[in-house]
């Protein structure tokens, strides 16, 4: 069972567009409490997700969700599953859940940084529907505090020690700015997973649209996109769930 007061926060960073601004002042939550959190200067997209989370006891849960993001409306029924598994197998390492099924390999190799090849899970595992994977989600995942708090205190000590330790054969290394980057190096050390729904043409519980921004493409340098790419990236926009 889920608590019956489901706290929701809307970390809103610094010159938000009004009628954004406007949108969740109006928006109604019948569950619990809702916060609305206006940083007064920019924190940027790491600091804002690690603040935005700070629980104060293990057997926590939280579910993470960016700003161009979708749901599907099925998403509640694989937030129950995750949620119940997450309780019962605390100590083996499953940090959480995610919602989507990535649709190109992030962290193999590739011919540039932001050219990552396409990847089918789906195929590769014979359409088995979950996999684990050493890899952090933030476009729609559950996060319990039992593994949150040990990497917010990692965190905390890892970003003065310049580029090292850096995993393997991984283009995580790349991620200068990136929260995911430090995750993964502690599931990497520690064996940690999280569970990914894993069903044919990558349908999931969430998808990206992956909109223009300054995490889009490398500071100083604007990608000649398509015209098919000029809103959003298709290539991370997977189809939600409905049946």
């Amino acid at each position: 069972r889920v608590p019956h007061v489901i706290p929701l926060y809307f970390h809103v960073e610094y010159e938000p567009k009004e009628e954004v601004l406007e949108l969740i002042k109006q928006y109604k939550w019948d569950l619990g409490p809702k916060f609305i959190r206006q940083r007064q200067h920019k924190y940027g997209m790491p600091q804002n997700i690690l603040n935005s989370w700070l629980p104060l006891r293990k057997s926590q849960y939280a579910l993470f969700l960016e700003d161009d993001v979708e749901l599907s409306p099925l998403f509640l029924e694989w937030l129950l599953f995750c949620f119940n598994g997450l309780k019962k197998f605390k100590q083996s390492g499953l940090i959480g859940c995610s919602f989507y099924t990535p649709r190109v390999n992030e962290i193999g190799p590739a011919p540039n940084a932001w050219s990552p090849p396409k990847w089918n899970p789906y195929n590769l595992l014979n359409g088995q529907p979950l996999f684990y994977f050493q890899l952090p989600c933030s476009w729609g995942a559950l996060y319990s505090s039992d593994y949150w708090l040990p990497f917010l205190a990692y965190y905390t000590v890892r970003v003065n020690l310049g580029n090292a330790p850096d995993v393997p054969h991984s283009r995580t290394i790349e991620w200068f700015k990136s929260w995911k980057r430090h995750l993964l190096e502690l599931m990497a050390v520690y064996g940690w997973y999280l569970i990914y729904p894993n069903m044919d043409n990558q349908y999931s519980f969430s998808t990206n649209y992956f909109e223009k921004g300054i995490h889009s493409f490398p500071d100083g340098i604007t990608p000649d996109y398509p015209d098919n790419l000029k809103k959003y990236d298709h290539r991370f926009t997977v189809p939600l769930l409905t049946d």
